[in-house]
């Protein structure tokens, strides 16, 4: 019996631990904290984006503001219920009568007047926080559209250009004897390697080749906009030329490694 009340003991307190952790964390992210992040990300987008120039960074600038707008707008849904329920219990205690209460009740009063107004603040702080993200990055969207029409604009000629269809039409042959050629030396390769090796190390070889060729390259690009856009990156231009040399060492050292990875496996 004492056997079987120890267990049960030991098994309350394991309980009490477990649903104690969730309470801790729940109170980490309360809505006033959310709040707060949220205005430290919408800060931090607004200091960056005057040094970002280069379109990922403008992308993930974008993005964080988004983030912070949506965290805001939840926080002030789930505060809206707690100013509720105190505008129900101030109503409840009824207009304050003129010739003084009770020292229970009007502490009480008082106690609630200033949750109301905390909440009130806070839903209020949280309503122009969201505003204030929107408008930064509708702000960012429309740099972002700038310099994509500039970029076209330089870069790509008219498509009713004359110029630009005979230049393309003059590549065609040219282009079609290189995709032939490189096509035959494939084929042959890899045949060759089926009948030396089988097909289990052409097809390992292609699987890590597409491997570091999409999944691998897109994770690192995003790992380096991710820095560029935060705080601890310098300011400046070092942070443009920084992410600039990042994305063109990823961009082409990966895809020459996947390209020695498949030859070698032939």
């Amino acid at each position: 019996m004492r056997a079987l009340l120890f267990v049960l003991l030991v098994g309350l307190a394991a309980g009490n631990v477990a649903w104690a952790a969730p309470d801790g964390a729940a109170a980490d992210s309360s809505p006033q904290t959310r709040i707060e992040q949220a205005s430290r990300a919408v800060a931090a987008v607004k200091r960056a984006v005057n040094d970002a120039d280069a379109p990922e960074t403008l992308k993930t600038l974008a993005e964080r503001a988004t983030q912070a707008q949506r965290e805001a707008e939840a926080s002030v849904a789930a505060l809206q219920p707690e100013l509720t329920q105190l505008d129900a219990r101030i109503e409840q205690l009824g207009p304050a009568p003129e010739g003084g209460e009770e020292s229970g009740i009007a502490r009480q009063r008082k106690l609630l007047d200033q949750q109301r107004s905390q909440i009130d603040a806070d839903i209020k702080r949280g309503k122009l926080l969201a505003e204030e993200a929107k408008q930064a990055n509708e702000a960012i969207e429309k740099m972002r559209a700038q310099q994509f029409g500039e970029q076209m604009g330089r870069k790509v000629a008219s498509p009713l250009s004359p110029a630009l269809w005979r230049e393309f039409g003059a590549h065609v042959p040219d282009d079609l004897a290189r995709f032939r050629s490189l096509y035959r030396q494939a084929h042959d390769a890899l045949l060759k390697a089926a009948r030396k090796q089988g097909w289990g190390m052409p097809l390992l070889g292609a699987s890590l080749a597409l491997l570091m060729l999409f999944p691998l390259r897109i994770w690192l690009r995003h790992l380096g906009r991710r820095y560029a856009a935060s705080e601890r990156a310098p300011d400046g231009r070092l942070r443009r030329t920084g992410l600039a040399v990042w994305l063109l060492l990823v961009g082409t050292l990966l895809p020459g490694l996947a390209a020695t990875v498949l030859v070698a496996s032939l």
